[in-house]
Order: structure tokens, then sequence, then C-alpha cells
């Protein structure tokens, strides 16, 4: 076997690290956000099934099985979801709509978990002056939906009003997810989500106002 000679070696180890190099940037791309918990689109993991720790925030990711079956429809299962990193949000918007996301850390999550474990926010603001002063109309922000293994997204615009409002903010009858998972929150006349929709085309309906924990102010 012919030896490799200093330069050949030179060269091989200068290639490898030249690749690297180059690959770094899309490794770290999808890096961009420091407050997930669960398993947000946009992460990077290290793990197996029963742990995992979220690479770019440490988050530590533990789902403890409980009991499962399977069925000729979707499967049943119970578990316990721990995240040892945990942060909420809130949306600030101004009557013209210009919004800031302020981000608070939380205590660790902990929860006991189902299949239709979703848990859904929105917050409802009634009769919000607007810049000029001279009228008013509802404002509804704070749009998320969290799944039971604790991923939570959040849907844009952040924040819509009534059709025809006054204060000339959007007044869509979807909201898309910001976050790349393909979620789809479909509104109501009253501006409150129908249902939510999977890019899977499989459709998550709230029971009632409450177990969506909608908020008036």
């Amino acid at each position: 076997m012919r030896a490799i000679t200093r330069r050949q070696l030179i060269r091989a180890i200068f290639l490898t690290l030249s690749f690297l190099l180059v690959l770094s940037p899309t490794v770290l791309g999808q890096l961009i956000d420091f407050n997930n918990t669960g398993f947000p689109e946009n992460g990077a993991f290290d793990g197996d099934d029963f742990e995992s720790v979220q690479v770019n925030n440490l988050n530590l990711h533990i789902e403890i099985p409980i009991w499962s079956t399977t069925g000729r429809g979707p499967s049943a299962w119970v578990k316990y979801v721990y995240d040892g990193n945990n942060w909420t949000y809130k949306t600030f918007c101004t009557p013209k709509g210009n919004c800031t996301d302020t981000v608070y850390p939380n205590s660790p999550y902990l929860h006991l978990v189902f299949p239709w474990s979703y848990h859904g926010t929105e917050t409802v603001k009634l009769n919000v002056s607007c810049n000029n002063g001279l009228s008013s109309s509802n404002q509804y922000s704070n749009f998320t939906l969290s799944e039971p293994n604790g991923t939570t997204h959040s849907f844009v615009p952040k924040v819509i009003s009534d059709p025809g409002n006054k204060c000339n903010l959007p007044a869509p009858s979807s909201l898309q997810s910001d976050d790349g998972s393909g979620w789809v929150a479909v509104l109501n006349a009253s501006e409150a989500p129908s249902y939510y929709l999977r890019k899977d085309g499989s459709r998550i309906f709230p029971s009632s106002c409450s177990s969506f924990k909608c908020r008036r102010s």
C-alpha cells in the first residue's frame, strides 16, 4: 500500500476543515429560537425516545409513558411530559397593529397529558381606541396552540379585529403559525378559533371557550 506523504496528509486535513466550515452555517441556521419547548420545527435535538436535549437552549425534554393501547383509529395513551426550561410570552400591540413580543421565564413544565391535551389561548380587548381617538374596535391577539408534548405555536397576524373595523386592522378568516410547523387557526365570525388545522389535514376542535383560555380585557 502506498504511503501517504506529509503534503497529502496536510491537504486532506485542510479539505476536511474547509468542508466543516462550509457546513456549519447550514447546521446553525435552524437554531433560531432560544425560547422553544417540546419538539419545535426549528429545533435540533440529542437523545432518545425517552429523553432529549434541545441543543440550542439546553431544554431537557422527558416523556414518561404511563399507559397506551392501539385501536382501529388513533392510538390512546397517557404519559407525563417534562420540560426543564419553560417560557411564556405576551404580545403588546398598539391600536395601529404594531406589536412587540416580550418573553418571560416560567417554572419547569410537568403535566399528565393525553392525545387530546391541546391547549389554546386568545386575548380579547373590547372597544380599543384607534390612533385618531375618534373610533374604536375590538382587538384579538396572542393566539397560541400548545400540543400534548409541550410544543407551543403562535400565529400571525399578531393582532386582528372584526371585519369592517375602523382602525384598519386585518380581519382574516384564518391565521398561520409563524414557526414553520404548518398549523392554521381557522376563525369563526367572532374571530375565535373554530378549529386548528394540522399540515397532515387533521383538525383539532375546541370543546369550549374555557378549555381554550379565552381572555377578555
